[in-house]
């Protein structure tokens, strides 16, 4: 019986891919780039199942904007301090927008 050497697997190993963007989970806070509301800090409320579209309520006014995963991006630290949180609203979407929300599923 032979002894089999193991070696430890690699720091690239768990590396992502450069393409895949970070994961978003709910109550984080991103950063929107492109669209209405473009260089405010929101906070993500919900997402589609496939996290192509995300619920966000911008920090500034507390308005829901939908925005597509290609237009967030996390935010550094000096940007969350510099665009802090002015409502004092529910992180929660009202029928209208779950009902509006739900139908981007089957029209993207």
């Amino acid at each position: 019986m032979a002894w089999v050497e193991i070696q430890p697997i690699s720091d690239t190993h768990f590396n992502r891919p450069a393409n895949q963007r970070p994961t978003m989970n709910k109550r984080s806070y991103v950063m929107i780039t492109k669209g209405q509301g473009a260089g405010r800090i929101a906070q993500v409320i919900d997402y589609l199942h496939d996290k192509s579209v995300y619920a966000v309520m911008i920090n500034y006014n507390g308005y829901v904007r939908f925005v597509k995963t290609e237009f967030l991006r996390k935010p550094t630290k000096q940007e969350k301090n510099k665009d802090k949180k002015q409502h004092n609203l529910e992180l929660q979407l009202d029928r209208y927008q779950r009902a509006y929300f739900n139908d981007l599923i089957y029209t993207r």
